[in-house]
């Protein structure tokens, strides 16, 4: 069946009005039935004073609405809800540095006990510092032996007994290897020829 043009502009217009019609009866039916309120003109009228005398005030109507009114599913919105107030969630830098690394392991009892005690744990003893010395070679027999030892710009002729800027004292002469004691910790260490 084919319709005239004009019965198509009708039929478009008439929609376009009904459409019309009905959004203008559901968004004007919220005003005109607020709840239980809308049914007790006394409260109404109480209501619109309150909120006309104290600007942050908030309608004291009850959420729930009444199954007699045609809006019974419409909801009475708490305002004091919808402001933002210190809880409102912080805005971050989308381009701010980040750490990606995951969140530590959480200890389980006998490892948070373990680290415990190696934290109480007393400091390692101290140590000689490493020999400053360099061995550079050695002359004459096993009983009076000659060691050269060479330190940054020093050289040191020595045998054993002798005792080194008043730091390392010459314990054993072998060929090849010095064995020096540390005085202040009374340590001893081995200096040995180095190999080329």
């Amino acid at each position: 069946m084919k319709l005239s043009a004009r019965t198509r502009k009708a039929i478009v217009f008439g929609g376009l009005a009904l459409t019309l019609v009905a959004v203008y009866a559901v968004d004007d039916e919220p005003q005109r039935h607020p709840g239980r309120a809308a049914s007790n003109p006394q409260a109404s009228s109480e209501l619109r004073e309150r909120s006309t005398r104290e600007p942050g005030a908030t309608s004291t109507a009850p959420s729930t609405p009444s199954a007699s009114s045609p809006s019974a599913f419409s909801l009475a919105l708490d305002l004091t809800r919808l402001k933002r107030g210190s809880n409102a969630p912080q805005t971050t830098d989308a381009f701010g540095a980040r750490d990606w690394n995951p969140p530590p392991r959480k200890l389980t009892p006998k490892e948070a006990a373990a680290q415990r005690a190696a934290a109480e744990a007393p400091p390692p003893p101290p140590q000689a510092p490493p020999l400053p010395f360099i061995y550079v070679g050695s002359l004459g027999d096993e009983d009076q032996m000659i060691v050269f030892l060479a330190q940054q710009e020093t050289n040191h002729a020595v045998k054993k007994g002798d005792v080194i800027n008043g730091t390392y004292r010459v314990e054993e002469i072998e060929p090849g290897r010095v064995v020096l004691t540390y005085l202040p910790l009374e340590q001893r260490q081995i200096l040995t020829a180095k190999v080329e």
